[in-house]
C-alpha cells in the first residue's frame, strides 16, 4: 500500500481501527476499498466527481523540481498554482519547526512531526489554500483570491473559517473528521506558548485586504495586539 492510497483510506477508518483483531482489520479495508474507493454508492460517485475537480496550492519543498502550473487552469474542472514565495516559505517555517529534533532557540512546541505527518500537512494545507484561489465562477467554486494575498495568519480570522466550512459542506452534503482534523491542526498552531502561529508575531505584516473576507479594520485590530487575536482560538 503506497502512501497515497494509506492517506486516502485513513478518513474511513475507525479510531480504535489499531486494537482490532486483524481479521476485523481485513475486513474494514475490504468494505472501504469496495464501497468508498472502487463502489457504486452516492458518495463514491461524489468522490468520483470531486476527484475531477482538482484544486490546490503546490508547495515546492526541498530541492526537486517541479513542472511550472502557477496560475494555469490545467483543464476545465482543475485550478492549481504554485505558492507564491511568502506563502512558500511561511510552509517550509512550519515545517522546520514541526520536524526539527529540537525546537529553535526561543522556541517551544508540542509534539513533533514524522515524514508521513509531515506529508500530510503539507497536502492538507494545500487543500485549503487551494479553495480559496479557486475561481468563483468555476466548478470549485472557490473565493477567487489572488494567490499573493494567502498567507497562514488568515487562519486567526474567524469568518475564513466560516467560509472554508460552509464551502466543504455544500460540496460534501456533511461534514467528515477532515474538518475536524483541520480545525484540531489550526488550534494547535494557535496555542499558548507552543503554537507556531502564536510565536510567529510577524506574520501579521503579511496579511493582505480581501474583498468581502478581511477588511483594513481586521488586519489593523489585529497588528496592534497579535496575542489578542491569537487568543480568540
Amino acid at each position: 500500500m503506497n502512501p497515497a492510497e494509506r492517506r486516502r483510506l485513513v478518513w474511513h477508518l475507525p479510531e480504535d481501527f489499531r486494537r482490532r483483531p486483524r481479521a476485523e482489520q481485513d475486513e474494514i479495508l475490504a468494505w472501504v476499498r469496495e464501497v468508498i474507493i472502487s463502489g457504486s454508492t452516492e458518495y463514491r460517485r461524489y468522490q468520483a466527481a470531486a476527484i475531477r475537480q482538482r484544486y490546490a496550492v503546490r508547495f515546492k519543498l526541498g530541492s526537486g523540481s517541479q513542472r511550472k502550473v502557477s496560475g494555469s487552469r490545467l483543464s476545465d474542472t482543475s485550478y492549481v498554482v504554485d505558492a507564491p514565495k511568502c506563502l512558500n516559505d511561511e510552509m517550509a517555517e512550519i515545517l522546520r519547526f514541526k520536524t526539527a529534533t529540537f525546537a529553535a532557540f526561543g522556541q517551544q512546541r508540542n509534539g513533533v512531526w514524522g515524514a508521513e505527518t509531515a506529508a500530510q500537512k503539507v497536502e492538507h494545507f494545500g487543500l485549503f489554500f487551494g479553495a480559496f484561489a479557486a475561481p468563483v465562477d468555476s466548478e470549485v467554486q472557490g473565493f477567487g483570491v489572488d494567490p499573493e494575498a494567502l498567507t497562514f495568519g488568515m487562519m486567526i480570522f474567524p469568518q475564513v473559517w466560516d467560509w472554508y466550512l460552509q464551502w466543504r459542506e455544500r460540496r460534501r452534503g456533511f461534514f467528515t473528521a477532515w474538518e475536524i482534523d483541520m480545525l484540531t491542526l489550526a488550534s494547535a498552531l494557535c496555542r499558548e506558548e507552543t503554537g507556531w502561529l502564536r510565536q510567529s508575531e510577524q506574520i501579521s505584516g503579511g496579511l493582505r485586504e480581501i474583498e468581502s473576507l478581511i477588511s483594513k479594520s481586521d488586519i489593523s485590530d489585529v497588528q496592534s495586539d497579535w496575542s489578542v487575536a491569537v487568543t480568540g482560538w
